[in-house]
């Protein structure tokens, strides 16, 4: 998608991306995250977003395709 900025709405369960222009932005993209994901925190490298994820039980990450989002296409606990 080039360069943007990515931020994550947990609410939404989706990442937003941003062009930047001077001191505005334009919504480009969104990518939404099936499941229950929680977006705290991730990093999107060579396609994929990798999301570390908390859950009372536990904490897990998941790896979704990027930009197509959709369900995890691999977890680890």
């Amino acid at each position: 998608m080039g360069w943007h900025v990515a931020v994550g709405d947990d609410l939404a369960s989706t990442i937003y991306q941003f062009a930047i222009r001077g001191s505005s932005g334009e919504k480009v993209g969104k990518t939404r995250l099936k499941g229950l994901p929680g977006i705290h925190q991730f990093f999107i490298d060579q396609g994929l977003i990798v999301n570390p994820s908390y859950v009372a039980s536990g904490g897990s990450v998941g790896i979704y395709r990027y930009p197509a989002g959709g369900r995890t296409i691999r977890t680890i606990t």
